[in-house]
């Protein structure tokens, strides 16, 4: 379907969540924040399985 190639294949995605301020609510007249700011999700791909690494703290 519209030429999309690879759908089907299986990819592990690591993504941030920047600038996410957890809960948006509403109520009659106004939102629980003054200014939500743009929300991002970003991060890094790859294809196949999710690998182990291990990082030392």
């Amino acid at each position: 379907m519209h030429r999309l190639t690879k759908a089907d294949a299986e990819y592990v995605f690591y993504h941030d969540e920047t600038n996410n301020i957890k809960k948006l609510g509403l109520d009659m007249q106004r939102f629980n924040v003054t200014k939500p700011g743009v929300f991002v999700l970003g991060g890094v791909v790859h294809d196949g399985a999710p690998r182990r690494k291990d990082i030392p703290v």
